[in-house]
C-alpha cells in the first residue's frame, strides 16, 4: 500500500540544546511511489533516548495532503532518536468505520431471558438502539440500564416475555468478518503485522546539549479546569520511563502519604471499565485497604475509617462487554450521581473508552451527551465536587482482530469529549493520557502499574493541594 515513506527533520541546526523546538515531517507515498494527495492516516511520532529511557510524544498535525508534521521541544541532554509509526492507514480506518455501520457491533452483547416455572430460556442480541436485526419486536431494557437506552430482541420462545430478562453477557468476537475480499486482505495484513513492523524507518539522531534550566511551573492544583482541555495540559515527557513530567504544571512525587492526605474526608467514585478497576486496585494497595474479591468487573465499595473516606469502582452502563461473565452489574452516570448526598467532598472520575470500540462512533457520542447531562445536574446540587473525564489511552495490541478492537477511535473520541463538553470546561477536568501512552509505547488493554501510578499522580495533582 505504501512505498518509500520519507521522514525528515525540518528544523536543521548545527547544534541543539534542551528547550529547543523541533519539527519532524512525514511524507507518505502510494505503492507506485507517488505522493499521496490526501490525509486521514493515523501517524504517531515520538522521541526516545537510547540510553536513559526518556521519551516524549510529538504533537502531530495532518496537513491533508499525505504529509504530517510533529512538533515538540527537546527535554533531555544526550542522543535522541525519532520514532514514527504509520499505525493505521486511512483505508483501514475507513474499513473499521464502514464495518461497524454494516454489522452494528463487532462483539455482540446478549440478554438471557428465563422462565424457571416453565423451564424455558432464550438468548437474544442487544444494541443501544432499536430495532434489533432479525427480530420483529424489541424489549426496551433502558430502565435496567440505569436509564441509558438499551434494547434486546424480544424472545420468541413460548412462555417468555421481556419481563423474563435474567442476565446479560456477550458473544465471541465476530469472525469471519462480512467484508469484501480486498478489505479482508487489508485486515489480514494488519493481523499478521506487529506494531513494530508498522514503524517507518529513519536515521535521524539528534545530539542535544544541556540548555538553560527549565522554568519552575505552578502546581497542577492551581490550574483551572479549563486549562486541562488545552494542548499544553496533555504534553509532557517520561523521565527514565516512569515519572511523567507535564509541560504545563508541576506534580509532586507519588506517595502513600500524599494519597492519604488527598483522600481524607473525601468520597472517590471511579466509573468506567477495567482500567478504572486497575486504578482502584492500585489505590487499595497504596492505602492499605482490603478490597472485595469476586468477578473482575464486579462493583466494589470500601470505607476507610481512619481517613473518614470511601472509594468505589463500578462498571459503566451498557454497552459493557464483561468477557465470558454473565450477570455483571453496571451503573449509569445518572444513577451513580443521584444517590450521592450533598455536603461532602467528592472526586468523580468517568472513563468511556474500550467498550465503545465495538460500535459506530455515534454510540460513544450519544453516551457522552447523556453523561454530560447527568454531570451538569449533579454539579448544581454538589457545587464543590470535582469531576474528571479520563480520555482514551494507546492500545497497540488489544484483543481479537485489528478491525474488531483496539485504539483506532482514540483521537476521535478525544475530539468528541472536547466538542460535547465545551460549555463545561470551567467545571470539569479532562485527563488526556494519549501522549503519555504514545511515549510509553503502551501495548496492552491495561497499562502496567507504573503507568497507572502516573495517571493517578496526574489525577490527584489536579484534585488536591495536599498531595
Amino acid at each position: 500500500m505504501f512505498s518509500h515513506p520519507k521522514v525528515t527533520l525540518v528544523t536543521q541546526r548545527d547544534s541543539y540544546r534542551v528547550g529547543d523546538g523541533i519539527t519532524i515531517r512525514v511524507d507518505l507515498h502510494d505503492k507506485r511511489g507517488r505522493i499521496r494527495n490526501s490525509g486521514g492516516d493515523e501517524v504517531r511520532i515520538w522521541l526516545k533516548s537510547p540510553y536513559q529511557n526518556h521519551s516524549e510524544a510529538a504533537e502531530v498535525t495532518d496537513l491533508g495532503n499525505g504529509s504530517y508534521t510533529g512538533g515538540t521541544t527537546l527535554k533531555w541532554a544526550g542522543p535522541t532518536q525519532v520514532h514514527v509509526s504509520l499505525t493505521y492507514s486511512r483505508e483501514f480506518l475507513r474499513l473499521v468505520v464502514e464495518l461497524r455501520h454494516g454489522v452494528l457491533a463487532t462483539r455482540w452483547i446478549v440478554a438471557k431471558f428465563r422462565n424457571a416455572r416453565q423451564n424455558v430460556s432464550e438468548i437474544t442480541p442487544c444494541l443501544p438502539s432499536a430495532p434489533i436485526p432479525g427480530y420483529a419486536s424489541s424489549c426496551d431494557l433502558s430502565e435496567l440500564n440505569g436509564g441509558m437506552p438499551w434494547f434486546c430482541g424480544q424472545p420468541t420462545v413460548a412462555g417468555l416475555t421481556c419481563g423474563h430478562w435474567a442476565l446479560t453477557g456477550n458473544l465471541p468476537f465476530l469472525w469471519p468478518l462480512p467484508i469484501s475480499s480486498p478489505a479482508l486482505q487489508l485486515e489480514t495484513l494488519m493481523n499478521n503485522s506487529s506494531r513494530d513492523t508498522r514503524l517507518i524507518p529513519n536515521d535521524i539522531l539528534i545530539s542535544t546539549l544541556p540548555g538553560r534550566p527549565l522554568p519552575s511551573l505552578p502546581p497542577c492544583w492551581s490550574r483551572s479546569p479549563r486549562e486541562s482541555w488545552g494542548p499544553l495540559a496533555r504534553r509532557g515527557w517520561l523521565n527514565n520511563g516512569e515519572e511523567w513530567i507535564p509541560d504545563g504544571c508541576a506534580l509532586p512525587q507519588y506517595s502513600m502519604e500524599g494519597i492519604g492526605n488527598c483522600m481524607r474526608d473525601t468520597t472517590l467514585l471511579l466509573l468506567g471499565d477495567s482500567n478504572m478497576r486497575m486504578m482502584f486496585s492500585e489505590l487499595s494497595i497504596d492505602l492499605n485497604v482490603s478490597k472485595q474479591t469476586g468477578d473482575w468487573h464486579a462493583p466494589i465499595f470500601v470505607e476507610i475509617p481512619r481517613l473518614n473516606s470511601s472509594m468505589e469502582f463500578a462498571p459503566h452502563a451498557r454497552p459493557f462487554n464483561p468477557g465470558d461473565s454473565f450477570g455483571v452489574k453496571t451503573l449509569s452516570v445518572a444513577r451513580a450521581l443521584k444517590r450521592l448526598p450533598p455536603h461532602r467532598n467528592y472526586v468523580i472520575v468517568l472513563h468511556y473508552w474500550l467498550h465503545f470500540g465495538f460500535y459506530p462512533v455515534v454510540v460513544f457520542r450519544d453516551r457522552v451527551r447523556q453523561a454530560k447531562a447527568a454531570i451538569k445536574e449533579f454539579l448544581v446540587t454538589h457545587p464543590t465536587a470535582k469531576v474528571f473525564l479520563r480520555g482514551p489511552h494507546v492500545v497497540y495490541t488489544g484483543q481479537g482482530k485489528h478491525a474488531q478492537f483496539g485504539d483506532k477511535f482514540g483521537p476521535w473520541f478525544i475530539d468528541i469529549l472536547k466538542q460535547e463538553f465545551e460549555d463545561m470546561y470551567d467545571r470539569v477536568w479532562l485527563l488526556d493520557f494519549w501522549p503519555m501512552t504514545i511515549a510509553s509505547e503502551n501495548f496492552p488493554l491495561h497499562p502496567p502499574p507504573s503507568t497507572t501510578i502516573q495517571m493517578l499522580r496526574v489525577l490527584f495533582g489536579y484534585a488536591c493541594r495536599q498531595f
